[in-house]
C-alpha cells in the first residue's frame, strides 16, 4: 500500500487525530471521576477511602432532633419541659399553665408542635403520662376547630387520623370551646375546651 498517496496520508492523519482526542477525553473523564469521588468520600483511619458521615454527631441541644445520632431526641438537652421518649417520638410534658396558642408557640420554639394523637394506644399513653405528672387538671394537645366550627384539625391544619371524644363531646359547653384536651374524669377520652384557659400541654416531635 502506498502511504505516500495523498488520500491515504489524509486518512492516516485523521485516524491519529481521533486517537489523540479519545485519549484526552479519557484523561478528562478520569479526572472528573476522581474529583467526584474525593468530594463525597474521605480517607479513613485505615488509609482507605471511607464514606463521609451524613450527619455530624455532637452534644444534644433542645431542637427536636437527635444531635448525638443515637436515635433518641433531646434526651439530655436542656428543654423547657421534661422530655420522654416513646415509640421513636419525643414528648414534652409541660406543667406550666398556658393557653392553647401560647403552649403551641413554646412547642414550636424548640422544634416540636402540640402532640398529635394518631391512635388509641398513643392517646392512652399520653393521657396516663400526663395524669402521672398532674392528674387534677386537663391537658391540651394538638387539635382545634377554631378555623371552622366542627371541622377538627391538627395544630398544623391537617385532618386528624383519629377523633376520640368522650360521649356527649364536643359540646361547646362554654359556647366557644375550640381546643381539645384530656380531662381527668374522662378516662382518656377527649374533651373540647376554651382555648384561652390556662392549663398544661403536651408537645411532640418525631422522625
Amino acid at each position: 500500500m502506498d502511504w505516500a498517496h495523498p488520500s491515504l496520508a489524509r486518512l492516516a492523519r485523521h485516524r491519529a487525530g481521533l486517537g489523540a482526542r479519545s485519549a484526552r477525553w479519557g484523561v478528562l473523564a478520569l479526572l472528573l471521576s476522581s474529583s467526584c469521588y474525593q468530594a463525597h468520600e474521605r480517607p479513613g483511619a485505615s488509609g482507605r477511602l471511607d464514606a463521609a458521615p451524613a450527619q455530624d454527631c455532637g452534644v444534644e441541644i433542645c431542637n427536636g432532633v437527635s444531635d448525638d445520632c443515637d436515635a433518641n431526641i433531646d434526651e439530655d438537652a436542656s428543654c423547657p419541659c421534661p422530655v420522654v421518649q416513646h415509640a421513636s417520638h419525643a414528648y414534652m410534658f409541660c406543667t406550666a399553665r398556658s393557653t392553647w396558642s401560647d403552649g403551641r408557640t413554646l412547642c414550636r420554639s424548640v422544634g416540636y408542635d402540640l402532640a398529635e394523637l394518631d391512635d388509641g394506644a398513643e392517646s392512652a399513653w399520653v393521657f396516663a403520662s400526663a395524669m402521672a405528672r398532674e392528674g387534677d387538671v386537663a391537658w391540651y394537645f394538638g387539635l382545634t376547630d377554631a378555623a371552622v366550627e366542627g371541622d377538627w384539625r391538627t395544630a398544623d391544619g391537617r385532618a386528624p387520623a383519629l377523633l376520640m371524644f368522650a360521649s356527649g363531646e364536643p359540646n361547646s359547653f362554654f359556647a366557644d370551646e375550640d381546643c381539645a384536651d384530656l380531662m381527668p374524669d374522662q378516662r382518656g377520652a377527649w374533651n373540647d375546651d376554651v382555648c384561652a384557659f390556662e392549663q398544661p400541654f403536651v408537645c411532640e416531635v418525631g422522625p
